[in-house]
């Protein structure tokens, strides 16, 4: 028991100095950048972790191709245990961007439909007042 925690202990030394799973610190640092807020995939690490903190722009504005062209151009140098956090910010987003896509849509049919109802309503006259204008005449 006291061994493995002694060995385990080493491998999360090791993991810190080399870098996580076994990369330079070099990538685990250009990660770093990657995902910083300012980087490429800022946003995509916030929707896997904190998607509270984006607003519903920050989804818009996210474009999933250019996310996904650049996940796939720099996908060697990206640990994989960090490639499932931003497979999942992508899916988030994406899941996200359909949301406000069903939302728009029901908010047009319903605008429609008001629409609809209303016209209806302009072109018939209604039961009551139709008698009450025949009588006047």
């Amino acid at each position: 028991s006291r061994a493995r925690s002694f060995s385990g202990f080493t491998r999360l030394l090791h993991c810190f100095a080399v870098g996580h799973d076994g990369f330079s610190s070099t990538m685990s640092s250009e990660l770093a950048q990657l995902i910083s807020p300012a980087g490429e995939w800022g946003k995509v690490w916030l929707a896997a972790h904190w998607d509270r903190k984006l607003k519903r722009q920050d989804y818009k504005e996210a474009d999933v191709c250019s996310l996904v062209a650049g996940f796939y151009a720099r996908h060697p140098n990206v640990p994989l245990r960090a490639v499932g956090h931003l497979v999942l910010g992508i899916c988030k987003i994406l899941a996200m961007k359909g949301r406000f896509v069903e939302e728009d849509a029901k908010e047009v049919q319903a605008r429609l439909l008001m629409a609809c109802s209303a016209e209806a309503n302009v072109d018939r006259p209604a039961a009551g007042a139709g008698a009450a204008t025949a009588a006047a005449a």
